[in-house]
């Protein structure tokens, strides 16, 4: 079975993703210290935002892994 995007409804108000962003075409940007300070940065200004947390986010060479929770009924 082949894996689909959640539509907007099913991602809704509270609820848990586990998000993988790569970077094209998989250049490995997340080994400079710098890149993953500012990325970390912008992780903490969104979930200081209210809307969602992100209590667990893992930096590889070519991609970071999020585990977002949605916080706030009006999400998404």
């Amino acid at each position: 079975m082949p894996l689909r995007m959640p539509s907007r409804r099913e991602l809704s108000g509270p609820g848990q993703l586990l998000v993988t962003i790569a970077v094209e075409p998989r250049r490995p940007v997340f080994t400079c210290p710098r890149t993953v300070d500012l990325c970390v940065v912008e992780l903490c200004r969104a979930a200081r935002r209210g809307i969602c947390a992100i209590p667990a986010y893992c930096f590889m060479p070519d991609h970071v892994h999020m585990f977002i929770q949605a916080t706030h009924q009006d999400a998404d």
